[in-house]
């Protein structure tokens, strides 16, 4: 995406779907050569045509919320998958 830098919003001449903005397309990206991570979408909107956006990186707080959401979501999975296995088990 060739994007160009307008104060602190990113300008592209063209529309950019939400999908290419998704939290999972913005986590990782590359700025000036630069590498961030955990990063977020501020904000998204049509200008003139094209598209304007904005991110930021994510405060430990909310990066560290992020990861504890994730480990709770593999635990839950988990706990999912030892329940089938558990109710094969015993209606044998």
């Amino acid at each position: 995406m060739n994007v160009i830098l307008n104060g602190n919003t990113y300008e592209s001449a063209e529309l950019i779907a939400d999908a290419v903005l998704s939290p999972d397309n913005v986590s990782k990206v590359e700025i000036g050569g630069e590498a961030y991570e955990n990063m977020i979408l501020i904000c998204k909107y049509e200008y003139e045509g094209g598209t304007r956006f904005a991110l930021r990186e994510m405060t430990d707080a909310e990066a560290e919320n992020k990861n504890l959401r994730a480990q709770l979501n593999d635990a839950l999975q988990s706990v999912a998958e030892l329940t089938i296995i558990v109710s094969a088990i015993m209606a044998q």
